[in-house]
């Protein structure tokens, strides 16, 4: 006989709206007594992570409701189509629509009304149907009266008998019942809270009309609209009144002073026809697949089930789970225990169109998932990457199929990341690590250029995520909750890339050689080295301008141009690149440059951003403020990638032989005439140098101390060495810009890389190479090289006695690794060890003679040592070696009959073996043998031979060659 047609959403509209809505629908359906009648209530726009209205209060609902009562859920993907015409979220006509157009056809009457109306029969037929039964052809109203709040919260909702008789009697002793008449159009006042019509008409006519977003007088449209059909509003005020739960105790949007309504004109007065013809073919939502909910059963014995069916036999015994500083990164998850949340966050979802893009690697998370999914009623198979469901062993769970990257993103609603390793109890590899990263940020990207496009947004939920290194990611890249650590999960939406300078200042810290003074962080005095670091913030793929501001006690005679400290790059842990503080910065008050974090490093667990703030000179260096801003392009020609590729010579510590340029390329000295000007310089500075500026006296005084000790040293000595990077796994390229006159078939340079003395890359540089005006080389870092697979990697560049200069060195990540093992045999037995050697200082006996301050090495490249000195004159450089027995040949001449140096077999500072070389005037080869053992190693030693002078007549060193020769001994050394 009648389908009563309500709309709503579960938002909490309204003082109350639970206890108001739950009294009308109990006695809604109290009134409804033939077997067809039914109560209409559509659900519109409740958020898709939500349940519907009806069914977050369905415990409040009699039994008789929850039988005549159908939900039809329209989700906030139909009212995106209306959203930029009304600020309205849930829309009158489009809802009442849906429920006629839905409505039980054996029906001959709708009446459309409100969740906050209680029908009181004023006569003997208790029943609306009864009511409706005989009236003739028509469209009806009925008198709306008012009940304040705290009557109708006195009533019990459960007893809607009852309600309706003690609202009866109120009407009479409480004097409550006063009937408000309206235009003849409507009758009555607010029309809209009890309107019987026709269905047939309804139809006939095109329903409500859909272009009243705007919030009032639906209700006046459609009276006008009938009234014409029918000439006259049918009274039914004898027969039942219509009592309105007043809560305006809480002003609503629709009743507030800026309130929006449609246009009365347009709308009412100019209606001169019945129909909608504009609207005949679509009104409510015609042919859509609109969701029916049905609250025939609990709500959650569905969920229930499926999880018992997947979870299999009861927890006996609760785990126990640290949650605390020292558990960080440690933390796990098991799949049965969060299989419960996990399902919860998706269990309001469509069950014919959600679909889930899946990626992580634990099989058991993934087949649970897929099992409850199904029995849910959901029709779409979860999505996988297919890349990962081959590594993973992923391609046979039912209900799970595996796509490609591009169709994931393209039909995903919903997306859960999974960083749990393979197993319980197991940890990520590196590898995977990095493919879950690089997954996350893929997403992450992927949601964003959809948002772009103007298409809702996906809710991201990331497994594992809470009390691990993947929370903070998370929290950087997607706006979620802060939900309990037993749900082991984070969920939200991806956030917008940042907008405008963000301040990062707050986020430094100092250490232990500066403080902090309010928001400045300012170093001692007297510091040097790392002053503070931060700000842990992780950049999504992009190009961003960092600007730090700084300042510092510069001395009068410092070159603008050399650097006074330098700022480290870390993505993560791992080194991506240097920028130079000069000390023109320094004047300037500022530092700034531009950075990429681009795909390759993002994809290697390197989003985090760390800098750190290094000074190189003891001048109080102090940090302002740190800022960063993402933008379109670059706009500096110096650009510092996360995938490498920027300058690092900047970060070197200087040798005896090399000197910065103005551009920060490094010149290599070739003898005294390119260090005397140096000598001069700083001997004028230190002379001028007023003695009441302490800083400048000793500032030149320390330039002028190392210049002699390069003038001592000679041109084959150490131009740079540095800087103790810390990098990922992988493969890397160094570039290295070069230009020198030295003659095509002579070495010039001698350059490495090295960790703890081990060899990954080493080589000379000819002459002939350097023409080329930059040389190109390769080499590896591996995750297996440590327990925790990091050794910081160290560059050295040594000058072999020609002048030069060092444009640039340039390192960049090309990709995973390739080799069996980063390390090189070096050195191989004819490898001089004298080439890459290093001077020291020493202490002349008698007289020396004025030629000793240009140098200690000969033309011919031999090592030579005065006649009287003692003391050390040079090391090595460390290589590493494999145990074995090894003889060191040390070719030199002598000048006296007494040996002039001994020679130190030297590991980790332990002299292994000795030898003392030269003595009769002899020309020849000294040789020391000396053992590593393999109960030392499992790899290698690093291994350095140094020289001491013993005071004798002198003589020339001219070469060191270390050759293995057998087995060690089975003695231990």
């Amino acid at each position: 006989m009648i389908s009563i047609v309500l709309y709503g959403r579960n938002d909490s509209y309204g003082y109350n709206l639970h206890k108001r809505a739950a009294l009308s629908f109990n006695c809604m359906a109290e009134l409804l007594t033939d077997d067809d009648d039914e109560i209409l209530f559509v659900d519109y726009n409740t958020p898709d992570d939500f349940p519907t209205f009806p069914e977050a209060i369905q415990d409040t609902l009699t039994p008789l409701a929850r039988k005549r009562l159908r939900i039809l859920r329209v989700r906030p993907g139909i009212h995106e189509r209306f959203r930029s015409k009304t600020r309205l979220v849930a829309l009158e006509p489009i809802s009442r629509n849906v429920a006629v157009r839905r409505s039980n056809p054996a029906n001959r009457w709708i009446l459309s009304t409100n969740t906050d109306m209680i029908f009181v029969p004023q006569t003997g037929q208790w029943s609306l149907s009864d009511i409706s039964r005989d009236l003739p052809y028509g469209f009806y109203h009925a008198p709306r009266l008012e009940i304040p709040e705290t009557l109708w919260e006195g009533l019990d909702r459960q007893n809607s008998h009852g309600a309706i008789e003690m609202i009866k009697d109120w009407g009479t002793t409480l004097h409550l019942n006063e009937i408000v008449l309206g235009a003849k159009t409507i009758l009555y006042d607010g029309p809209g809270d009890f309107q019987l019509m026709e269905r047939s008409d309804l139809f006939r006519y095109d329903g409500f009309h859909e272009e009243m977003l705007l919030g009032w007088h639906v209700d006046s449209n459609i009276a006008k609209r009938l009234y014409l059909v029918h000439g006259t509003v049918g009274d039914l005020g004898e027969l039942v009144y219509g009592y309105h739960c007043d809560h305006t105790r809480q002003i609503t949007p629709m009743h507030s002073h800026s309130r929006t309504q449609n246009d009365w004109r347009r709308f009412i007065d100019n209606v001169e026809e019945p129909g909608v013809p504009e609207q005949s073919d679509i009104w409510g939502c015609n042919g859509e697949d609109i969701e029916e909910v049905r609250l025939s059963g609990g709500f959650s014995s569905g969920y229930v089930a499926a999880l018992r069916s997947a979870i299999g036999a009861p927890l006996e015994k609760p785990p126990i789970v640290k949650y605390s500083s020292e558990s960080y990164g440690f933390v796990d998850y098991d799949p049965k225990h969060i299989l419960s949340f996990l399902l919860d966050i998706f269990i309001t979802a469509n069950v014919q169109t959600m679909v889930i893009g899946w990626m992580g690697i634990r099989r058991e998370t993934l087949e649970m998932f897929a099992q409850v999914w199904a029995k849910q009623g959901f029709v779409q198979p979860i999505l996988v990457d297919e890349t990962l469901a081959r590594g993973s062993n992923l391609n046979d769970i039912p209900n799970v199929i595996a796509v490609s990257q591009v169709d994931l993103f393209a039909r995903a609603g919903a997306f859960v990341i999974d960083f749990g390793a393979p197993k319980i109890g197991a940890q990520l590899t590196s590898t995977q690590k990095n493919m879950l990263t690089y997954l996350f940020l893929e997403t992450v990207e992927a949601e964003r250029a959809s948002m772009a496009s103007g298409k809702a947004p996906r809710r991201v939920v990331s497994l594992n995520a809470i009390h691990t290194p993947y929370e903070s990611l998370v929290a950087a890249n997607v706006a979620a909750g802060l939900t309990p650590f037993a749900t082991r999960m984070r969920h939200g939406f991806v956030l917008p890339p940042i907008v405008g300078p963000q301040d990062w200042t707050a986020l430094l810290r100092p250490t232990d050689a500066a403080e902090r003074e309010g928001t400045v962080i300012r170093a001692r005095p007297d510091a040097t080295g790392m002053i503070c670091f931060g700000p842990y913030q992780h950049l999504s793929k992009g190009v961003y301008r960092i600007e730090f501001k700084l300042s510092g006690q510069l001395p009068a005679y410092a070159p603008s141009h050399a650097p006074a400290g330098v700022i480290e790059l870390i993505g993560s842990e791992y080194n991506f690149g240097y920028v130079p503080i000069r000390f023109a910065d320094v004047a300037a008050g500022k530092v700034s440059f531009e950075l990429e974090a681009d795909k390759m490093l993002l994809g290697q667990s390197a989003s985090l951003l760390q800098t750190r703030v290094v000074a190189s000179r003891a001048i109080g260096l102090t940090v302002l403020s740190l800022t960063c801003e993402r933008v379109e392009s670059f706009s500096f020609s110096d650009v510092r990638s996360l995938g490498g590729g920027s300058d690092w010579l900047s970060a070197f510590r200087l040798g005896p032989v090399g000197r910065w340029r103005k551009d920060l390329s490094v010149t290599v000295a070739g003898g005294a005439k390119d260090l005397l000007p140096d000598a001069a310089r700083f001997l004028i500075a230190a002379a001028g140098a007023r003695k009441s500026d302490k800083r400048d006296v000793a500032y030149a005084a320390r330039n002028l101390l190392s210049t002699a000790r390069m003038l001592l040293a000679g041109p084959r000595s150490s131009v740079a060495t540095g800087p103790q990077a810390l990098l990922m796994a992988g493969r890397y390229e160094m570039l290295i810009g070069l230009e020198t006159a030295a003659p095509a078939d002579q070495p010039w340079l001698f350059f490495g890389v090295h960790s703890k003395g081990r060899v990954r890359c080493a080589d000379f540089i000819t002459g002939q190479d350097a023409r080329a005006g930059e040389i190109r080389r390769e080499f590896e870092v591996h995750v297996d090289e440590s327990p925790d697979g990091e050794i910081p990697v160290e560059f050295f560049i040594h000058a072999l006695g020609h002048r030069g200069r060092i444009k640039y060195l340039r390192i960049r990540r090309l990709g995973d690794s390739v080799q069996d093992s980063p390390w090189m045999d070096y050195p191989a037995a004819d490898v001089d060890w004298l080439l890459g050697a290093s001077v020291v200082g020493v202490s002349p006996q008698g007289s020396t003679k004025m030629r000793r301050l240009f140098g200690r090495w000969t033309a011919s490249g031999a090592l030579s040592v005065g006649s009287g000195e003692s003391g050390p004159i040079a090391n090595s450089g460390s290589r590493a070696l494999k145990p074995g027995h090894y003889e060191a040949v040390i070719q030199f001449k002598g000048k006296g009959d007494r040996p002039f140096l001994r020679a130190e077999v030297v590991s980790d500072d332990a002299v292994r073996a000795t030898g003392e070389i030269g003595g009769n005037g002899a020309q020849g080869n000294s040789r020391v043998a000396f053992e590593l053992h393999p109960n030392e190693t499992d790899a290698s030693v690093p291994v350095e031979i140094r020289l001491q002078a013993l005071g004798g007549a002198g003589g020339v060193v001219q070469s060191i060659k270390v050759s293995r020769i057998g087995d060690a001994s089975p003695k231990s050394s």
